[in-house]
């Protein structure tokens, strides 16, 4: 199998997917390709053995699990995966600002609505609009 660039990290990926799997279909529980990712960026990160690695692979999918719910909230409610934004830092700014806007809704518990109704109604209402912005729970309206 011929490789790309030696500094193109898909060729890696692309020789790990090539590997045979020798495990029997009715074992597997993940992909072969992933299984072998993990073990080598554990070994890079200098873990030792099964359990550590094990433990390296866990904190890998709390992680991911964590990033793919918040990712989740702000594309429901900002519509995040629309947003054009490519010029400059324009896209990372407006990412930094949309995760404080959740962040300020989350704290606001006097309404028992989603994310997305909340920001419509900081929209539609000045003043639950500066109650969110105070980011005091206690604060009513």
């Amino acid at each position: 199998m011929a490789m790309k660039k030696d500094s193109d990290p898909s060729a890696l990926l692309e020789l790990l997917e090539g590997l045979p799997d020798p495990r029997l279909d009715r074992t597997k529980k993940h992909k072969l390709v992933d299984i072998l990712t993990i073990a080598i960026c554990g070994a890079l990160c200098g873990v030792d053995n099964f359990v550590e690695l094990e433990r390296f692979a866990q904190g890998i999918r709390n992680h991911w699990a964590v990033e793919n719910s918040l990712h989740w909230i702000l594309d429901v409610a900002f519509d995040e995966d629309r947003c054009r934004a490519r010029m400059g830092h324009a896209a990372e700014n407006l990412a930094i600002i949309r995760q404080a806007a959740l962040n300020l809704i989350k704290q606001e518990k006097t309404v028992k609505v989603g994310m997305k109704t909340k920001r419509k109604m900081c929209d539609w209402d000045h003043n639950y609009m500066m109650l969110v912005l105070s980011g005091d729970p206690t604060r009513s309206g």
